[in-house]
């Protein structure tokens, strides 16, 4: 589950992760917005820090619904929960109703205004219809674009061709 910005989470079952057995446990997310984690971090608590000098790591969940936290190291040398999660396999059917949800009701994060991201090496680049963000390591600039310039940059900044009107 991933956490709201006061911690709860909102609503259940809305993203999937993998663990992982290789020389030993890991979570391996692939798709948790900005910044996320890029490399399998270690269920036993090994932090692990990314080329966008992010520190990520595992933790045990006192939650009745999750065994685990996923916390990214904050400036002030804190942690701070990203979501959480069980340890246990769910089939994509138990998925499905938020799945349904965050696809089509008008309140979801995901049914307003287009949002486009993508990684980079050391941070991501954001584009809403209103700011393009960049985020190079800890630092982070965020400009306001105006609405004829939404196009060029999702095409020279995320190599995405919008057709015009």
């Amino acid at each position: 589950m991933v956490l709201s910005d006061d911690g709860d989470p909102s609503p259940p079952a809305n993203h999937l992760t993998h663990v992982v057995e290789l020389d030993r446990r890991y979570v391996v997310d692939v798709g948790l917005g900005c910044p996320r984690p890029r490399e399998p971090i270690p269920l036993d608590g090994e932090s692990r820090t990314a080329a966008s000098g992010v520190e990520w790591r595992v933790a045990d969940s006192d939650r009745p619904d999750a065994t685990h936290r996923v916390q990214r190291r904050d400036p002030d040398g804190g942690w701070t929960d990203r979501y959480v999660f069980a340890d246990r396999h769910r089939p994509r059917s138990y998925f499905a109703a938020t799945c349904e949800y965050l696809a089509t009701a008008p309140e979801s994060g995901f049914t307003g205004n287009p949002v486009v991201a993508r990684s980079t090496t050391t941070g991501y680049l954001k584009l809403r219809p209103d700011a393009f963000i960049d985020v190079d390591g800890t630092d982070r600039t965020e400009r306001e674009i105006d609405p004829d310039e939404w196009r060029d940059l999702l095409e020279s900044e995320f190599g995405i061709a919008y057709p015009s009107a």
